[in-house]
């Protein structure tokens, strides 16, 4: 056993029986002591929610849409919305689903130190260890400190990779409620070897025997990838208002009624791809070493941002208290460096939203523009709208939105240069318009929704992974049905999507996805455990799925097979003894038992059955 991971499990059987102990001497464990919220709800008393402890999908820690497994880049099989904002852009980073950055992540306010630790393991060596421990140094300060740490050597050959992920958080208010600040920091490095995927799958899918699949060739004997991430936020508000005194005390409260909020960021990331065998016919070119590739791209964002806000003063008189208005304005400094790229980039950005603080009808809206003024993203335009209504019992909600925007192509598409791709392009701005529509019934835990979108100048990479554009509109639609049933003890959650792409020349995407579990639920031995046991599937409709470039990072076209129509089941056992959550799970059940391999995305075949064990700990005091 290694040094890391003795650390590792020494630290785990440490709160492991700290938390024994804890259980043992307090029986007024309650996670309501726990309470978070985002970046951009901070003093917004109806933003906080209670830190989820609860079974459902508990097993299901990581996206499905992974090529290969757990850790591998994730392709998105039903269409996302990026954020529409006027930022630079270097890429889509298609594994930042496991990277803490300040969009995603939550603060916390506890009353009392707060620790939240999960690991699993599983088939293939698999190790994931997540850690949360928050606490109050001072009365209105918290400190959280969060890591991650995974490492799998997957199914096939030259899958093995390891993610270490450590980010800070802060978050304080005065006693007076005039100032407070919110802090983060992260560093995200993962470190991967590059297969470039199976030789042949057509011999995979057609083979009628089992196939040991460490035995199957693949492309890349000695490529690997790494991804070294920073990311600061130091976010201040300062309030302007009266003082008024607190009526239960003689202490003095900011009575606010708008907001002044202070931002600097930085941001950067260093991708590296190398190859010790780069004479493989796997690359269409090679441009400046024959012998040894190594490929490295830098780009960093320095920014600062100041937002003027009003906020809810309390006195709620009508339409002057109910009227919300914000201002912003952005300035950022990004730098680009690679093979023949070295520039620096400004970018200058305006915002304006108006809102209503509060509703008399509950009734909820937001408008919102932003216009790029100088720089990177001169003359884009993003402006949205939303509108929410509470209708029915409490919960349920009809919610309407549109928006449309007009920004840059990312910087990848315009220039790249590496030892197997180089491209100088000079596209047009792509043009999204979009609207959508969704209905939620809390009483029946259903949700529908539509989306429809129509884009112009869309970008993309063409099936030898060059970066091009398609001159024309494409129109999206996209509906989706959630439901949580439940009759008597058996309960079904699932997520039914449904795709229409007019026109599938360079957007590819499956006409129906479907993510659900089946499951009975009870509590057993004296209602001292609560448990689940059931099966959970993740299925889409067959369609041209797009291939992955290593080199980019990036998927492009490919029209040669569909993949697809085939379930992924899995049967899992869940249980939960108050703060304690387990689950034990055979991934991939039906792995042989069905006479196609399931090949999410071409030459990148998901791993075959496997067994898991998770367990979840939190502590509150």
């Amino acid at each position: 056993m290694t040094n890391r991971k003795r650390i590792i499990t020494i630290i785990f059987l440490y709160f492991l029986f700290e938390g024994f102990i804890s259980l043992a001497q307090n029986d007024s464990i309650n996670d309501q002591n726990a309470k978070v919220f985002t970046t951009i709800n901070f003093l917004n008393s109806d933003s906080l929610y209670t830190v989820d402890n609860s079974l459902d999908n508990f097993q299901n820690y990581y996206s499905r849409e992974a090529i290969g497994g757990i850790g591998l880049p994730v392709n998105n099989k039903i269409v996302i919305d990026r954020d529409q904002n006027l930022n630079f852009k270097y890429y889509k980073n298609n594994s930042a689903n496991y990277f803490y950055h300040p969009n995603a992540v939550v603060f916390y306010k506890t009353h009392s130190p707060f620790s939240d630790l999960f690991y699993v393991v599983g088939s293939k060596r698999e190790q994931l260890f997540r850690g949360i421990f928050s606490y109050n140094p001072l009365d209105r300060l918290n400190i959280a400190l969060k890591f991650s740490r995974l490492r799998s050597d997957g199914f096939f050959l030259r899958q093995n990779l390891i993610h270490n992920n450590l980010a800070l958080t802060s978050n304080y208010l005065s006693k007076n409620s005039k100032y407070g600040f919110l802090i983060f920091a992260a560093y995200n490095d993962i470190s991967a070897s590059e297969n470039g995927g199976i030789k042949d799958d057509s011999n995979f899918i057609n083979s009628s025997s089992a196939l040991d699949r460490a035995l199957v060739d693949v492309n890349l004997s000695g490529a690997s990838r790494k991804i070294k991430n920073k990311n600061f936020l130091f976010k201040q508000f300062f309030y302007l208002g009266k003082i008024d005194m607190s009526k239960d005390s003689s202490e003095s409260v900011m009575k606010a009624s708008s907001v002044i909020a202070l931002s600097a960021k930085f941001y950067d990331e260093l991708i590296e791809y190398k190859d010790d065998n780069p004479v493989s016919l796997f690359y269409n070119s090679i441009f400046y070493d024959s012998i040894k590739t190594y490929d490295s791209s830098y780009f960093y964002t320095l920014a600062g941002d100041i937002e003027w806000k009003r906020v809810d003063n309390g006195n709620r008189r009508g339409i002057r208290d109910m009227f919300g208005l914000a201002v912003n304005y952005s300035y950022e400094i990004n730098g680009v460096k690679q093979k023949q790229i070295d520039t620096l980039i400004n970018n200058s950005i305006l915002g304006l939203r108006l809102f209503n603080l509060y509703s008399v009808r509950k009734i909820w809206y937001e408008l919102g523009g932003t216009y790029g003024v100088s720089g990177f993203n001169e003359g884009g335009l993003v402006i949205s709208g939303r509108i929410k209504k509470e209708v029915f019992e409490k919960g349920s909600y009809i919610e309407v939105e549109g928006g449309f925007s007009n920004s840059v192509p990312d910087f990848i598409y315009s220039k790249f240069y590496s030892n197997h791709f180089r491209w100088n392009n000079s596209f047009e701005n792509q043009q999204v318009l979009k609207y959508s529509g969704r209905v939620y019934f809390s009483k029946f835990k259903t949700g529908l929704s539509f989306t429809h979108q129509n884009i112009t100048n869309v970008l993309y990479f063409d099936d030898r992974a060059v970066a091009r554009q398609f001159a024309g509109n494409i129109s999206i639609f996209r509906g989706d049905l959630t439901n949580h049933i439940s009759l008597s003890n058996w309960h079904l959650l699932s997520q039914v999507t449904y795709q229409y792409v007019e026109d599938s020349t360079v957007i590819r995407l499956p006409s129906v996805v479907l993510n659900g579990s089946l499951y009975y639920e009870n509590d057993v031995f004296k209602k001292a455990m609560l448990l689940q046991v059931g099966l959970s599937c993740f299925y889409n409709t067959s369609y041209f799925a797009n291939r992955y470039s290593p080199v980019t990072g990036q998927f492009y076209l490919q029209d040669e097979r569909k993949y697809g129509n085939y379930p992924m089941v899995d049967l899992f056992v869940n249980a939960k003894i108050r703060t304690v959550r387990v689950f034990i799970k055979i991934e991939h059940l039906n792995d042989g038992l069905m006479s196609q391999k399931y090949i999410p995305n071409p030459n990148y075949p998901m791993g075959g059955r496997a067994y898991k064990l998770g367990v979840s700990w939190r502590f509150f005091d």
